[in-house]
């Protein structure tokens, strides 16, 4: 009785590797570096990663561990900093009364605890 193939993960057979923290993406054309990698977060969580690059992004994300952690992080503290950080960037235009603003923001204040 014959046995159906085992298939095995690109991370799994790149174990050995992980020692060199990163390294071995620069021998696959079809990857990036850590580097790279760090360097393109900012435009993965803003959506502007697309065609090529998003996808290689995505498989650098599946394969290495360290840089998988280090976006989990990244994404935990941009999300802690929308919490803790006021809107300075908030543009009220005039005619807009002032009480109403100040209870929209009370409201949310409200809201967030």
């Amino acid at each position: 009785m014959k046995t159906a193939p085992k298939f095995v993960k690109l991370s799994a057979l790149l174990r050995p590797l992980m020692s060199i923290k990163g390294w071995y993406f620069r021998l696959a054309p079809w990857s990036i570096t850590c580097r790279e990698f760090n360097d393109s977060i900012y435009d993965y969580q803003e959506g502007d990663l697309s065609g090529p690059s998003l996808t290689t992004f995505e498989h650098h994300k599946r394969a290495c561990p360290i840089c998988r952690n280090f976006l989990k992080t990244y994404a935990a503290t941009q999300k802690a900093a929308e919490h803790i950080t006021p809107h300075t960037d908030l543009i009220i235009e005039d005619g807009i009364p002032q009480d109403l603003v100040q209870a929209l923001l009370d409201a949310k204040r409200g809201r967030d605890k």
